[in-house]
């Protein structure tokens, strides 16, 4: 699975992924003719096909399901759902618990609910009803 960040690149900026021996996905060194400098991009690996199903907690179902909250004046939505027994927003970013009720995402943002709220990083979502 290629990494949402790449999406945003340019096509020419783009470096090519591959799979290691492991599953592990790993981007491979690129000569980026644009800026005529060797780049590296940090990419932390968020999930494998490798990975081994997670703890699948019971009581992380109660977490399940959208949130809404609105910043800069427009709405947002998220969606927590679980799969391979771990949650996820929006079925990409896979979340590690550190405690309960307190998770990170690979590239250590915190996320963490309370009651019928979510907070990732610095933005606040409601629970829908």
């Amino acid at each position: 699975m290629a990494h949402p960040f790449l999406n945003c690149l340019p096509a020419h900026a783009r470096p090519k992924l591959s799979v290691d021996p492991r599953g592990v996905q790993v981007v491979d060194p690129y000569y980026d003719p644009q800026t005529a400098e060797n780049s590296v991009i940090y990419l932390p690996v968020n999930d494998t096909p490798a990975d081994v199903p997670g703890p699948n907690k019971p009581e992380w179902s109660r977490r399940a399901g959208k949130y809404t909250g609105t910043f800069i004046g427009g709405s947002s939505e998220v969606k927590v759902s679980s799969k391979n027994g771990y949650l996820y927003i929006n079925d990409e970013l896979k979340l590690t618990e550190l405690e309960p009720d307190f998770f990170v995402t690979a590239d250590e943002e915190a996320v963490i609910f309370k009651r019928e709220q979510l907070t990732v990083g610095n933005k606040l979502y409601f629970k829908k009803k």
